[in-house]
């Protein structure tokens, strides 16, 4: 594991263990822990602030040498790529994400073999779940 995704890793694993039932109810990987907006997540921009101030003071870098620069979007890819490759079908990710249509969670898809792929291409064929509207912050 890269020294980027160890920190990357320590930083969430601090926030789940500073997480109870109490401060983070709806289970937020970045949240308040106490005060008047306690339980509330963290801004998107203030997260990528704080991920990218800590990507200075260490120094994590890129597999050329370059300073890596965090986006917040890249945790929703990642999930959305675990998901699937973990066996998540497209429908339900494709909810999860709230997107439109299950080509657009394709996108995020690296599928590791062809019997996933298959799969999608007869969901998409049959023109099954255009429109989905959940809702769901990675």
């Amino acid at each position: 594991m890269t020294s980027r995704k160890l920190r990357t890793a320590a930083l969430i694993k601090n926030s789940i263990e500073n997480s109870n039932e109490d401060n983070n109810p709806e289970r937020y990987i970045f949240i308040r822990i106490r005060g008047p907006r306690k339980g509330r997540p963290y801004s998107q921009l203030w997260v990528g602030e704080k991920l990218n101030s800590l990507v200075k003071n260490v120094n994590i870098t890129d597999e050329c040498g370059n300073v890596f620069y965090f986006k917040t979007h890249q945790f929703r890819h990642t999930y959305a790529i675990k998901m699937l490759n973990g066996g998540a079908d497209i429908l339900t990710v494709q909810e999860l994400l709230a997107h439109a249509s299950p080509e657009m969670t394709m996108s995020y898809a690296k599928l590791l073999d062809n019997t996933k792929r298959k799969a999608f291409e007869a969901v998409v064929k049959q023109g099954v779940a255009q429109g989905t509207k959940a809702v769901f912050f990675v």
